[in-house]
């Protein structure tokens, strides 16, 4: 049937939609293309039977997974004004490992990268460091530690978590 491939209205009959295969849209006849179509089409069909202007434009827009063998696919996605474009990763095997990851897993490579400079540069974090190197007895090393051992055991307090030290017996069975 031939429609406005924008709106999915037939151009010979005032009242009638078509979707998928019944429409002469210039888009492939896969699934995915009517699923699109129908986002679209939902509201335009409620501005239509209310007497709005429909405001809905569907772009064509398509895609198709394509087995590529070894339990592998590729995902070609397209629409009126642009077709499947070839590609590739910027760099044949470190690519895919750089650029094909989930944004945790970017923010996990930011915190370490952090934490290795907190760590390795900063005041705060070598003290860390050297109470995690001799933990024996870090009021030691300074009114500083003795002040974060207060807060630690301030903290151990109020949330009922033990923190050894000076002082303070450690509670093995």
């Amino acid at each position: 049937m031939p429609v406005d491939k924008h709106t999915l209205l037939s151009t010979k009959h005032a009242n009638i939609f078509a979707l998928g295969d019944a429409s002469d849209i210039p888009a492939s006849k896969a699934g995915s293309v009517a699923h699109f179509a129908c986002e679209v089409f939902v509201g335009n069909f409620l501005q239509h039977v209310q007497g709005q202007a429909m405001t809905g434009s569907f772009d064509g827009h398509a895609n198709c997974f394509v087995e590529s063998g070894d339990q592998r696919a590729l995902l070609i996605d397209f629409n009126y004004d642009t077709e499947p474009l070839p590609g590739k990763y910027p760099l044949p095997v470190v690519g895919p490992i750089l650029f094909h990851q989930n944004a945790l897993v970017y923010a996990s490579w930011a915190l370490v990268v952090l934490i290795a400079f907190y760590l390795g540069r900063t005041r705060p974090g070598l003290n860390v460091r050297a109470v995690g190197e001799n933990p024996g007895d870090p009021t030691q090393l300074g009114p500083v530690m003795a002040k974060l051992m207060a807060e630690a055991r301030l903290n151990s307090d109020l949330f009922g978590e033990d923190v050894e030290g000076p002082g303070r017996p450690s509670h093995d069975i």
